[in-house]
């Protein structure tokens, strides 16, 4: 089989939508979970939320959880777009320029 011949394979071209589509849906769980995880928290652990972190007189530890969360978020986003970019498009792009 020729690279050429390979690359036209239509499963072939499945396979990589299918990783494109793992990655995605790993991401976007992985946020979900985040944000569920800190809803979860703040509904069950009220007492817990209300105090302040030592050394300050006004940051609760539901404003670093969320500022945290937030950050998670972002870093995650941004981890997302250079797995995909460098990664995963190239590969399907290739492949379907080559079928």
């Amino acid at each position: 089989m020729t690279a050429h011949s390979a690359a036209a394979d239509p499963t072939l071209l499945r396979l990589a939508a299918r990783r494109q589509s793992v990655v995605s849906w790993s991401f976007a769980a992985a946020g979900l979970t985040l944000f569920f995880g800190y809803i979860a928290l703040t509904a069950s652990d009220l007492p817990l939320l209300r105090t302040t972190l030592p050394g300050t007189r006004s940051v609760s530890v539901a404003i670093a959880l969320g500022y945290a969360m937030l950050m998670l978020t972002v870093l995650l986003t941004g981890l997302f777009l250079i797995v995909n970019e460098r990664y995963v498009r190239p590969l399907l792009e290739r492949l379907r320029a080559e079928s």
